[in-house]
């Protein structure tokens, strides 16, 4: 949606519409872990898969009157305007949920032996792992969690599986 967005040419966006879908755009969706909460102006994140790096501040006020420190969040960060925020979905989830997508992330993919190698790197399935990692633990009842996502997160939306085996067969795929 972002590409068409940016390449409509009968889309009026305005300048700062379009810094911050080509930010988005930019951004990849990484796992974050949340390493201090300062109230009301944001949150200090570190990238799980580079955890040697800096930790940024993220301009995030809403995000700091639930979040606590621990919580893994799979997230895009955007640098706009000289500081980081979030941008786009977020995906609170389990520690335990968060590990094995490190730990798939390090195992070779399982590919059919026809299949691009190289389109399979572990950036380009970490956000469909991320994805299918925060459906599953919705789907899991909060006592089967290593570590519950507390129930009041800065998501607003709220999900229910209906069909849980057709969930689980589509997420098998």
């Amino acid at each position: 949606g972002i590409d068409w967005a940016l390449h409509a040419g009968d889309l009026p966006l305005t300048p700062p519409q379009r810094t911050y879908l080509e930010a988005l755009a930019a951004a990849p969706l990484r796992l974050y872990e949340v390493v201090e909460v300062e109230p009301e102006r944001g949150l200090h994140l570190r990238d799980l898969l580079q955890p040697d790096q800096p930790v940024p501040f993220v301009h995030e006020v809403a995000a700091t009157r639930s979040a606590e420190p621990g919580l893994i969040l799979g997230a895009r960060l955007l640098a706009l305007d000289g500081r980081h925020q979030l941008g786009g979905a977020v995906y609170p989830l389990s520690r335990l949920g968060a590990l094995e997508i490190l730990d798939n992330l390090e195992a070779p993919p399982h590919l059919p032996a026809d299949a691009d190698q190289h389109a399979q790197t572990p950036a380009t399935r970490l956000p469909a792992a991320i994805r299918d990692t925060w459906l599953i633990d919705r789907m899991l009842p909060p006592e089967s969690r290593a570590q519950p996502v507390p129930a009041q997160t800065f998501v607003e939306d709220r999900y229910e599986v209906s069909d849980r085996a057709t969930l689980e067969s589509a997420l098998a795929d």
